[in-house]
């Protein structure tokens, strides 16, 4: 298996299924974070779908990284956040500064890479939000979830 070639910075985002939903039909453009990774626009975002699926499942660029005061950044990208003002409210209950990633140029993953593969054939743990990755690792996964000729 050839391993794909990655330039720019990696991060592996872990999210709910229910979200990767909204990604993967575009209707959600925003993800929504507390904590925003140092990352910039044309970077690549792996996607780990978390319980109960436990997959890798695609990958985005990602483009704009809005900060802003919580109310401020409802403002600007609630309708495309995929979720309702009241839960938006809730997960930023606490936060000075929320951050919204933007999502470009979505695809899934020919093949789903498993927890079992990302553990034992990667030495990976999927994190609790995000982790980095180093250019290796992610042309590794990527290559893992390209259909095999």
């Amino acid at each position: 298996m050839e391993q794909i070639k990655v330039e720019n910075k990696a991060v592996l985002f872990s999210i709910k299924p229910k979200y990767v939903s909204l990604i993967s039909s575009g209707e959600k453009i925003y993800e929504l974070r507390r904590k925003c990774p140092r990352v910039s626009a044309g970077d690549l975002a792996l996607v780990y779908e978390s319980s109960p699926t436990m997959c890798l499942v695609g990958a985005f660029v990602i483009g704009n990284i809005i900060q802003e005061k919580p109310l401020l950044l409802w403002k600007k990208v609630g309708n495309q956040s995929g979720v309702s003002r009241e839960e938006f409210l809730e997960y930023f209950s606490g936060c000075d500064l929320a951050s919204a990633i933007e999502i470009l140029q979505y695809w899934d993953l020919e093949q789903r890479v498993t927890l079992k593969q990302l553990r034992s054939k990667n030495k990976i743990e999927p994190p609790q939000s995000y982790r980095y990755l180093c250019q290796d690792k992610t042309g590794m996964l990527l290559s893992q979830g390209a259909a095999q000729a």
